[in-house]
């Protein structure tokens, strides 16, 4: 019986891994595994606390699956989440599509309408990103950033 649950969990576990490797190849990303190398430092458990940066969420979240094409670029829907340009689109601005709400309002990730949508859908917006999920430690390094006041940094 104990072998069948270390055989069973073996397999989540690899299953976890390789599901995780798949959201990084995203269509349109150019990032590449960039960002896959600086995290070598810290614990498992700790780097989304460590790194919640809006430099680390530019290179590792928008760059990779937001920045592009028809989705949130230069020329796609608001808010603009290319490199240079995503805390000026986010930090106090009102959604144009979910009245009353504000992308990113800095120190509170619950009324934040980007840390909102990343969980799961909200009012007429699908859960972002589109075709795929963030993983749980990158979803909380975007709400340690928010709750740290979405410094520009």
């Amino acid at each position: 019986m104990n072998r069948w649950l270390g055989v069973s969990l073996i397999f989540l576990a690899t299953s976890g891994a390789l599901a995780a490797c798949g959201e990084d190849s995203d269509d349109g990303g150019s990032a590449g595994a960039s960002g896959s190398g600086t995290a070598g430092s810290g614990t498992a458990g700790s780097s989304a606390t460590d790194e919640a940066t809006l430099s680390k969420i530019q290179s590792d979240i928008f760059t990779k699956s937001c920045a592009f094409g028809s989705c949130h670029g230069s020329a796609g829907l608001p808010p603009n989440l290319t490199d240079g340009q995503s805390h000026a689109s986010l930090i106090d601005k009102d959604s144009q599509i979910e009245s009353g709400k504000k992308y990113v309002v800095p120190g509170k990730p619950d009324e934040s309408l980007l840390y909102q949508v990343i969980q799961g859908s909200v009012g007429s917006i699908s859960q972002m990103p589109k075709g795929s999920k963030l993983t749980p430690a990158q979803i909380e390094m975007v709400k340690k950033w928010i709750e740290a006041g979405a410094k520009n940094d």
